[in-house]
């Protein structure tokens, strides 16, 4: 039994090996399947209406002007993925997810090797930050979330701070670049982050401003486009912050009920006692030097943000959804944890101990979703069926009939598997000023029809 341990360890510590149940793991955990989630509802829909994919006039998914907007990359790439497929949308999103799976694969398997830690515990790492909830505070999550531009930037941010780790800072800027030419606002606060985290390490001002040009210029086009469908300052920034707030409340505003605060206590918790824990570690390492130095720039970010949030009447913070570096936040310090831990030479049967349990726990779930889940059922007390009453409406409606579901979460993927035209969803905020406006129009409707409707 010893030898075959030593024979397991010796074949998993294979790079190519390393690699391949990396990437094998990260697809399970995408989950590819014939269901979409409700961000790919969100983001690749968005993307079919402003290229016209989706053309109906009372369409849920509402575009005005350009389809060029500050996802530009991620728009085209669904497009490519959209047109090879023959115009399949569950094809697109298998497509996508798998294509995530190889960047965040790719993007641990590089950290990893960074830290030098081996693949079992990296799996470690990556089951207790799932079991976690990839998250401390603001409910946003890094996988098994589909197909989005959130999660190639991400992929990408964890990337650039690998090579910043082995300081190859130029390759990590141009990552946060391309990074935020997926997402403006994720590669925008890991660039902050990671910039502030190279000048308090080499205190460099020359390089530092080359630094800052390099990725200003990389984000020449999404930021004209952003000044450009955003339409900053105008008169409805005012009205369509306080919508963006009002929608998006769960992620960025902390004090907007008591309710809400509650949910938000743990987090603000565990931000605190991190703060403290790591702050009391001493080091000597550059590697733990300079991940402690991140972390420790992250948490006191989060902690003003929350400090700011009760004041913030205007939603001007709010809106830039600063409680977005939490995951990657949580990710770090269970990395920087783990770093410390192989340091005294946990045996593999220790390790992989814990491991199996984890991995259990972790991708037996996924691959029930996978292979058994009945994804047509509407409800967990409903014997009716999706495809049932997907096909009762494609025979009863015609063409230009718009579709009102009204607050009906779970067929929030009628207009892209029909193509039909649903009106309003909640999940489906536009990215530009003068759509949010419509978007609450529609919702304020929608308000009148469900009072008026026969609550029984």
């Amino acid at each position: 039994m010893h030898s075959f341990f030593l024979s397991l360890d010796k074949y998993l510590k294979n790079n190519y090996i390393f690699f391949l149940l990396l990437l094998i793991f990260f697809i399970l955990i995408e989950e590819p399947s014939l269901r979409l989630f409700s961000s790919e509802i969100h983001y690749l829909g968005e993307t079919l209406r402003k290229y016209n994919y989706i053309n109906h006039e009372h369409s849920s998914y509402i575009v005005y002007g350009s389809p060029l907007d500050y996802r530009y990359l991620f728009d085209w790439i669904t497009i490519f993925y959209y047109e090879i497929t023959n115009q399949n949308i569950i094809l697109t999103s298998n497509i996508g997810r798998i294509t995530c799976s190889f960047l965040f694969c790719y993007a641990f398997f590089h950290f990893s090797k960074t830290l030098e830690i081996d693949l079992v515990s990296t799996l470690i790492i990556i089951c207790v930050f799932l079991l976690m909830n990839q998250q401390i505070i603001g409910g946003n999550k890094l996988f098994a979330n589909g197909f989005q531009s959130t999660t190639i930037s991400n992929a990408l941010n964890i990337l650039s701070f690998s090579f910043f780790l082995r300081n190859k800072y130029y390759v990590s800027i141009l990552l946060l670049g391309l990074s935020t030419n997926f997402h403006f606002l994720n590669g925008g606060f890991w660039f902050l982050i990671i910039f502030l985290g190279y000048f308090f390490t080499t205190f460099k001002i020359r390089k530092s401003i080359i630094l800052f040009l390099i990725y200003f210029i990389i984000c020449i086009p999404i930021l004209i486009l952003l000044l450009n469908k955003i339409n900053i300052g105008n008169d409805l920034s005012s009205e369509v912050g306080q919508i963006l707030a009002f929608r998006s409340k769960h992620h960025i505003l902390p004090f907007y009920s008591f309710e809400y605060f509650i949910w938000w206590i743990p987090g603000i918790v565990m931000l605190i006692l991190y703060l403290f824990i790591i702050s009391s570690i001493s080091e000597n390492e550059k590697l733990s030097k300079k991940i402690k130095l991140i972390i420790t720039l992250v948490i006191i970010q989060l902690l003003l943000c929350l400090i700011i949030s009760p004041f913030d009447k205007n939603y001007i913070i709010a809106n830039f959804t600063p409680f977005r570096t939490s995951p990657i936040l949580l990710l770090l310090i269970i990395y920087y944890f783990m770093f410390k831990l192989i340091k005294h030479d946990i045996g593999f049967k220790i390790r992989m101990a814990i491991l199996v349990p984890l991995i259990i726990n972790i991708t037996y779930p996924a691959l029930g979703r996978i292979v058994f889940e009945n994804v047509d059922v509407l409800m967990g007390n409903s014997s009716d069926y999706k495809s049932e009453l997907y096909d009762f409406i494609e025979q009863e409606t015609k063409d230009d009939d718009i579709i009102f579901t009204v607050y009906d979460k779970n067929i929030i993927d009628l207009e892209l598997l029909l193509n039909k035209p649903t009106y309003f969803n909640w999940k489906k905020i536009p990215s530009s000023s003068e759509a949010v406006i419509e978007w609450w129009r529609r919702y304020q409707l929608l308000e009148k029809i469900d009072d008026q409707m026969c609550k029984t």
